[in-house]
């Protein structure tokens, strides 16, 4: 009997996961970077609610103006024109983001990057906020705010020639910590390892300890998650 709804509740998950809607991509073609300009879009699609998120920002921009014409005269890897400007920047273009309440509005990434620069022989103030999230209608947006980039007249600014956003959901199983598939004593170690260091569990397992390790959805890893978690491990034994 208990292998029965065992696999019929197995069954309506994988049944619930494939009519998700599991990615929103954001086209950048033609979105600029330059001062005192916000830019925005939106996906075409949308995306349905999950407790986690993956994003990336990828592309290319050229110089459209001005010494950044000039030195980068053709799409360059938006990747590299960050690490140019102030380096290990790009880490910032994907991560995860948690989603305790598994509903949308949620914002995935707010990241602020300034400071100063030497371009050739211009000395180059800069800034930008990346953001990006999940609207309440669940259409994915990307955002690019607050830019700086002085002296403008002479520095230029930037042209995505091509580039998007991908928002995936990233499907979780509560109590699964080694992300092997299944919940057993397995995954005992690496629910210790993510109370007492998570961001060494970061680096084991490429991902938020919360995902899998947050059982009771309330946002944070704590002792009382200990519990659920063990509670979890007999209900499965």
């Amino acid at each position: 009997m208990r292998l029965a709804i065992t696999s019929t509740f197995l069954i309506l998950v994988s049944s619930v996961a494939a009519s998700a809607q599991q990615q929103a991509v954001i086209d950048l073609t033609g979105v600029q970077i330059r001062n005192a300009t916000n830019q925005s879009r939106t996906s075409a699609g949308p995306i349905s609610p999950a407790y986690g998120y993956h994003y990336a920002i990828s592309g290319n921009v050229r110089g459209m103006s001005g010494a950044l014409a000039l030195l980068y005269p053709t799409p360059t890897p938006l990747a590299q024109v960050l690490e140019d400007f102030q380096p290990g920047s790009s880490a910032g273009l994907s991560g995860e983001a948690y989603n305790p309440t598994n509903a949308h509005p949620i914002e995935v990434l707010n990241d602020r990057r300034e400071g100063t620069s030497t371009l050739g022989a211009i000395t180059v103030t800069y800034g930008l906020t990346l953001i990006a999230g999940i609207r309440a209608d669940n259409v994915a947006y990307f955002q690019i705010d607050s830019v700086v980039l002085q002296p403008s007249a002479l520095v230029g600014f930037f042209q995505f020639t091509s580039g998007t956003v991908t928002i995936d959901r990233v499907n979780v199983t509560p109590g699964d910590m080694n992300w092997d598939g299944l919940v057993n004593g397995d995954d005992a170690q690496a629910f210790v390892l993510a109370q007492l260091d998570p961001a060494a569990y970061v680096a084991a397992y490429a991902h938020d300890p919360r995902l899998n390790g947050d059982i009771n959805r309330d946002g944070i890893l704590d002792a009382a998650d200990l519990l659920a978690f063990i509670q979890t491990l007999l209900s499965v034994s």
